[in-house]
């Protein structure tokens, strides 16, 4: 651009000085000069003054053809200096325009599958707080569920020990014999903590046995109470060899 305008001022320069060289040397036909006299005819005086005229009016003539020459030119020059602008300037708008058209496309995207992602996230963070809620909740309600079991077995063995003592309490042994073994089978369910009145059940069996061969010589008890006997001193013999030992011989004694 700057050298297509250095080269326009050149021409224009080159122009108006060969119009001025050309103006400043007008075709006058020669006048022959005679013997100088001391007048100047009047003929004379106006031959200069029209050369002058006409010298002046080509000078002007030439100046403003240059002038309207590079008015022209300088015309020419902003408008296509505007147009080549305008040109790169909507390039630029173009280019811009795709750039900020793409960077927002990836915005959203990344925005996307961030929320989405975000969401995923949320949605499993959600499933695992709630199933360990729920699982939470099961293993209290479980944790529940077995306490109140433990407590009616215990509500039970308490009950069952009372009626124990009850047919004892009426000489009655047979059935005492049977409710107290069926006492021992809830007391064992009870679990860990309560072998102490399993072994107390046992020396409360113990007793009983004996008070039976003491005080009903030769009365065998029935045969399924006997074997009822046997299974649940089975049960228990790991745990409490020496005393089931002892019951075991009571029991032959008893059926002897």
């Amino acid at each position: 651009m700057r050298v297509l305008r250095s080269l326009l001022a050149a021409v224009i320069v080159v122009l108006l000085a060969f119009e001025i060289a050309r103006a400043q040397a007008p075709s006058i036909s020669p006048i022959t000069i005679s013997t100088p006299t001391p007048t100047i005819s009047s003929n004379s005086l106006d031959q200069v003054v029209e050369l002058t005229g006409q010298l002046d009016q080509r000078i002007l003539t030439t100046v403003y053809w240059c002038l309207g020459t590079l008015v022209t030119v300088f015309l020419v020059l902003i408008g296509y200096n505007w147009f080549v602008n305008f040109r790169m300037h909507e390039r630029d708008f173009r280019e811009l325009r795709k750039d900020i058209s793409t960077r927002v496309e990836t915005a959203v995207e990344k925005i996307e599958a961030a929320g989405k992602a975000a969401g995923e996230q949320i949605k499993t963070d959600i499933r695992k707080s709630t199933e360990a809620y729920i699982e939470s909740k099961i293993a209290s309600v479980k944790s529940a569920l077995d306490s109140l079991r433990s407590d009616l077995r215990g509500v039970e063995a308490k009950n069952l020990e009372q009626e124990v003592d009850v047919w004892l309490g009426k000489k009655v042994y047979s059935n005492a014999l049977r409710v107290h073994i069926e006492y021992l089978r809830k007391t064992e369910a009870l679990g860990y903590g309560y072998d102490w009145k399993v072994q107390m059940g046992l020396d409360k069996m113990e007793r009983m046995l004996k008070t039976m061969i003491r005080e009903e010589p030769g009365r065998r008890p029935n045969a399924d109470d006997i074997a009822d006997l046997s299974r649940f001193l089975a049960s228990v013999a790991k745990q409490n060899p020496v005393i089931v030992k002892r019951l075991e011989s009571l029991v032959a004694e008893l059926c002897g």
